[in-house]
């Protein structure tokens, strides 16, 4: 959030090849630098030692292990004191066997999916069914709501700019803390309801030319669920269509 004030207020932009570069732009660039790099970084991560043991390659994961150690302690990887990776007798009835090398890119792709599907079978059935349906639920509604508020947070901070400068050029002294979010929304919508009910009198009018004017009006009522609340002290700016009939 600091770093949305800090970035979006900005006035400066720039076009390049008919786009225009300004301030929330950036903001949205940067806020997937982090993401960006992560997936940058993990591609030099080593394997999950757990998913080597998976697919019977106990000697690699044991290397990882003591990387590992190394990387934690400080230490010479020789001195990880586990020398062997053993399975035991029920894992190794279990131990997957290695996919074939000579099949095809095609086939590959499709045994994993095919066994993919298999291992996550258990999660719908009982007793993980109500445990994965709740952590699903919870996924769903986080990611929902965050790129919600990522994507609308820069027209939110246009609208309250916007008003606040309206507000400071009214003759009414007041600040803009005594408004809340749902008038200041109240009041874009009004200026877009009245932008295009222009544009439908200047369609059906047919002139060649349509004067907009700027006219001081009071503003109407919030329209959220809270109960109306009246705005007599603030005078605002909406846009006002005249035209005259062709003839």
């Amino acid at each position: 959030l600091g770093l949305a004030w800090l970035i979006i207020p900005q006035a400066w932009s720039w076009t390049v090849f008919n786009m225009t570069f300004n301030s929330w732009r950036l903001y949205i660039a940067l806020c997937t630098l982090p993401s960006l790099m992560a997936g940058i970084l993990i591609s030099f991560y080593d394997e999950s030692p757990k998913f080597l043991m998976s697919r019977g390659h106990s000697e690699e994961a044991l290397q990882v292990l003591r990387k590992i150690y190394a990387v934690n302690t400080g230490r010479h990887p020789d001195t990880y004191p586990v020398k062997a990776i053993l399975f035991e007798k029920s894992q190794v009835s279990q131990k997957p066997t290695p996919p074939p090398t000579n099949t095809t890119p095609f086939k590959q792709i499709v045994d994993l999916i095919v066994s993919g599907c298999k291992q996550a079978t258990p999660l719908f059935k009982a007793p993980h069914l109500t445990s994965a349906a709740l952590v699903f639920s919870i996924q769903f509604g986080s990611l929902l709501s965050m790129n919600t508020i990522r994507l609308w947070m820069p027209q939110l901070f246009f609208i309250m700019e916007d008003f606040s400068k309206l507000q400071a050029a009214s003759v009414d002294d007041h600040s803009m803390n005594s408004y809340s979010i749902c008038e200041m929304l109240a009041y874009t919508d009004n200026i877009a309801a009245v932008a295009a009910a222009n544009r439908s009198l200047s369609a059906l009018s047919g002139a060649d030319t349509c004067t907009v004017r700027r006219q001081r009006i009071l503003p109407g009522t919030q329209t959220c669920s809270e109960p109306p609340v009246p705005l007599p002290s603030l005078n605002t700016h909406i846009l006002a269509v005249r035209w005259s009939p062709s003839r």
